[in-house]
């Protein structure tokens, strides 16, 4: 979740009714580099939106 997620919550976005949130992925990893060496495939990770 994005702290722009929030603004809805904190008044500074107005909302006519239910909508979806975030714009930024959690997602399982399929494979990493052979340099890699903090996270293995199997474990979730965050994935910014812009990349």
């Amino acid at each position: 979740m994005c702290g722009s997620d929030l603004w809805p919550w904190c008044g500074l976005q107005p909302v006519a009714g239910p909508m979806q949130r975030g714009h930024d992925d959690c997602v399982v990893l399929v494979e990493v580099g052979a340099e890699v060496k903090t996270v293995k495939p199997g474990q979730s990770a965050p994935a910014s939106f812009c990349i």
